[in-house]
């Protein structure tokens, strides 16, 4: 895993900073959750493109159900 600094709210660091240990690893896991859903959402909207599905297509498809 690799670090990467990012600009947030102060309010957010502050509680980040006054978070406990055991908190802080919650946060950690709904992140690493949370990113490995983009992550399968990405893989399947690229598949669903390999496949000719293009945004037009599954409107008309969600417009029907």
């Amino acid at each position: 895993m690799e670090t990467i600094t990012i600009d947030v709210p102060s309010d957010v660091v502050i509680a980040d900073q006054n978070s406990t240990p055991n908190e802080q690893e919650k946060i950690n896991n709904k992140e690493s959750a949370l990113n490995r859903l983009w992550q399968t959402m990405d893989d399947i909207a690229e598949k669903a493109a390999e496949r000719g599905l293009t945004p037009e297509i599954l409107e008309t498809l969600l417009e029907k159900n």
